[in-house]
């Protein structure tokens, strides 16, 4: 069980909250933008992971405002650079090893057909920083049967509901963003403008 925590904290605490009546662990991934200290200490201390939700190929281009791939892949060295600064900085915040990571994505990286697990493809960054697995390693992939992710009302799963198919199943890779079960107006009106500016700006 994988949550991103895109843009509603609030109910990264909730979720937590009620997988704990249920003693389920999972993993919380947090960009830099949610970080949020004393719940990611929270949810380490209760037994579910909190980690770190990377993004750095897309903020470093829109940032330079680079639009093309291959000038994306000519900056890679100064971008996992700033990826292992910010990952190291969220490690010694917490006071604790980070051994996973999941990867954002970003309407940047779309545009680029470059995404942002790209930085962790480096196998000597990894050993360097400790991190045993990117949450869309194939290695997860291949030992999960099927992956189902949430979607936005009036979906609400791809590709079908964890809830049809738990007995035809031995390990389910499933993904949720808390933003897509509560309400949260302004949060997600605020984080939608800031899409649209920062693709203006780029």
């Amino acid at each position: 069980m994988r949550h991103d925590i895109d843009n509603y904290i609030k109910w990264a605490n909730y979720i937590h909250d009620i997988e704990k009546i249920y003693s389920i662990t999972s993993s919380f991934y947090f960009r830099l933008s949610t970080i949020n200290i004393p719940l990611m200490k929270k949810l380490i201390k209760s037994g579910s992971e909190a980690s770190y939700h990377f993004e750095e190929i897309a903020s470093y281009c829109k940032k330079h405002h680079i639009k093309d791939r291959d000038s994306a892949i000519n900056e890679m060295e100064k971008i996992r650079k700033m990826f292992a600064k910010n990952f190291l900085s969220l490690e010694a915040r917490l006071g604790t090893k980070l051994r996973s990571v999941a990867s954002h994505g970003d309407f940047v990286n779309r545009k680029l057909r470059l995404y942002n697990w790209e930085i962790t493809k480096d196998i000597h960054l990894r050993e360097t920083l400790g991190i045993e697995v990117e949450a869309y390693d194939d290695l997860l992939k291949d030992t999960s049967d099927i992956y189902i992710a949430d979607r936005p009302y009036p979906i609400f799963w791809h590709p079908v509901n964890p809830l049809d198919i738990l007995d035809k199943y031995n390990v389910i890779y499933l993904l949720t963003h808390p933003r897509n079960w509560g309400r949260n107006i302004h949060g997600n009106l605020r984080e939608n403008v800031t899409r649209c500016l920062e693709g203006l700006h780029w």
